[in-house]
């Protein structure tokens, strides 16, 4: 492929390096084939859309950094926010939902 492929642990997810601290999460064992990011920066990173939710995502982003992670949802269809709707117990994530209206100005970072 045009992306290298990194090694993690768990069956559900294939990561592939797309830049020096890009990657890209994806779920190939669902017909949606759901891709979510991982943006690493120096303070934290970004998880760009958190996928299905079947499959342990924070496990496969820890793989990747020992940052805190922010998440932002592109939107809210269940192939995205899946992981975001979990709790704790279920998915091992700790984390904020971006809850955008019709508005991007209308957006908000939501704990949960």
């Amino acid at each position: 492929g045009a992306f290298d492929k990194v090694a993690i642990s768990g069956d559900w997810f294939e990561v592939y390096r797309i830049d020096d601290e890009i990657y890209a999460i994806y779920e190939p064992g669902q017909f949606e084939e759901v891709i979510s990011f991982s943006i690493v920066g120096n303070d934290f990173a970004l998880m760009f859309d958190t996928g299905l939710g079947i499959g342990n995502m924070r496990n496969v982003v820890d793989q990747l950094t020992d940052l805190d992670i922010v998440v932002l949802n592109s939107h809210t269809h269940y192939d995205h926010i899946g992981t975001s709707q979990s709790d704790e117990s279920e998915s091992g994530c700790d984390n904020g939902i971006a809850s955008v209206g019709e508005n991007a100005a209308d957006a908000q970072v939501v704990d949960v």
